[in-house]
């Protein structure tokens, strides 16, 4: 059964846009994307933190939520993503889902306005 589902993805790392178009050929592994927005840089939020590299990712996968969640956290390990860097700020590659079947998650994110944004370019295409 096809999800549709909604990515998230963020860096604040030098090479964040590098970082994320790396995840995003990872994850079309298992996801098939129709819709991409561009590469934003935003500010970031709740962290102490240089510029972010943010986009969103429309399309649909056979994958369950909780097999969708465990792939994108692979995604983000892969990506040298990890706790001890994370507690310093730094997050070389972040995952996040927004909506899977229509349900939305990290609800707060919705309210950003970066993430209002790219949602509208997304809706746009």
């Amino acid at each position: 059964m096809k999800r549709e589902i909604l990515l998230a993805l963020g860096s604040n790392a030098d090479d964040g846009k590098a970082r994320i178009e790396e995840a995003k050929k990872r994850l079309s592994e298992k996801i098939y994307f129709d819709k991409a927005s561009e590469i934003a840089a935003t500010e970031p939020v709740g962290i102490a933190s240089g510029m972010f590299s943010n986009c969103m990712l429309h399309g649909s996968t056979d994958l369950k939520y909780n097999e969708l969640l465990s792939f994108t956290k692979e995604v983000e390990r892969a990506g040298g993503d990890n706790k001890e860097l994370r507690a310093k700020g730094e997050i070389r590659i972040d995952v996040d889902i927004l909506m899977c079947d229509e349900r939305k998650y990290h609800l707060s994110d919705w309210q950003r306005d970066y993430v209002k944004q790219l949602f509208k370019e997304i809706e746009q295409q």
